[in-house]
């Protein structure tokens, strides 16, 4: 498995996500929430695809073994 570290930004992944899984767990009539930092940065260099994908998994998975009540996502910068 090879890394391709590109800079993308990281804010509007997460609004993608967002749209796509609140969408998903609407019609499963749970609540998905979104904490983002403040001061989360807007570019990072990351393999973007293996990140999105990660990403996608997990809510995916979090959406679809939740019978009642919700999920989300919360985005921190952790090099403070």
């Amino acid at each position: 498995m090879s890394v391709q570290p590109v800079c993308f930004n990281l804010r509007g992944m997460v609004g993608d996500l967002t749209a796509m899984f609140r969408l998903r767990a609407e019609a499963k009539e749970l609540e998905f929430t979104v904490k983002e930092d403040g001061e989360l940065p807007v570019l990072i260099l990351a393999d973007e695809g293996k990140f999105r994908q990660v990403l996608v998994n997990l809510l995916g998975n979090a959406i679809k073994y939740t019978p009642h009540g919700g999920g989300g996502i919360a985005v921190a910068d952790a090099s403070r």
